[in-house]
């Protein structure tokens, strides 16, 4: 009994030191920059013009966002609260993803 109670300890102690350098590097970045839609002709503009205008906002992001739509209220009739929530937020960020990655940009350190 006391060598599991030393055990969980210790498992408590080694997750609350990861988690505190893994906070220790995210908040310490030296730099960060914000991705902006690229321009077009610029570099990657073609990659942008594909994932995000073409697939994403295009037919086949709404066909997804409509299954996962679909499959969290039919998570909600199977009472799956949690997983159902999930697939209502999942929809939303594939439905608004070209705002989101204007908007939030990624850090780059």
């Amino acid at each position: 009994m006391t060598r599991l109670f030393f055990d969980v300890i210790a498992l408590r102690r080694a997750l609350v030191g990861v988690s505190f350098a893994v906070l220790m590097l995210v908040v310490s970045a030296p730099n960060a920059h914000a991705v902006n839609t690229p321009a077009a002709g610029s570099f990657m503009y073609d990659a942008y013009d594909i994932v995000v205008n073409n697939l994403l906002k295009g037919p086949f992001g709404y066909v997804a966002a409509m299954f996962v739509f679909v499959t969290g209220i039919a998570m909600f009739f199977r009472q799956l609260i949690i997983p159902g929530i999930i697939s209502m937020v999942c929809t939303a960020l594939i439905i608004k993803s070209d705002t989101i990655i204007t908007s939030l940009g990624a850090l780059i350190p």
